[in-house]
C-alpha cells in the first residue's frame, strides 16, 4: 500500500488539491481496517511526502524556489501552499 502511495498516485487535474489531501487522509484512515501485521497509519511526515510527490512539479519547484523546505511543512501548511498555487494558476488561465 505505502509502495503504491508513494509512487503510483497523482492529484487529478479536476480535483482541489484540497479535496485530493483530504481524500488521501481518508485512504489513510481506512489503512487500520486491513487485516495486515504492523499495518499503521501513516505518518504525517509521510503524507507530507506523499502530497508533494502527487501534484506537478513546477508546484514542487515554485515551493523550493520560495526557500520552504517540503520536509519541514505540516501537512496542512504544505496543502495550503499548493492551495494558493492552483488559486493563482485557475486565475491567471481566466485572463
Amino acid at each position: 500500500q505505502m509502495a503504491y502511495l508513494r509512487n503510483h498516485i497523482k492529484k487529478l487535474n479536476k480535483l482541489s488539491i484540497k479535496n485530493t489531501a483530504a481524500r488521501l487522509q481518508e485512504i489513510n484512515s481506512m489503512l487500520m481496517h486491513f487485516h495486515v501485521p504492523g499495518n499503521n497509519l501513516i505518518a504525517e511526515d509521510v503524507l507530507c511526502n506523499i502530497t508533494y510527490r502527487m501534484v506537478k512539479h513546477d508546484w514542487c519547484d515554485a515551493l523550493q524556489k520560495s526557500g520552504r523546505n517540503p520536509t519541514d511543512l505540516i501537512l496542512q501548511d504544505l496543502v495550503d501552499y499548493f492551495e494558493q498555487i492552483e488559486f493563482n494558476s485557475l486565475f491567471q488561465l481566466s485572463f
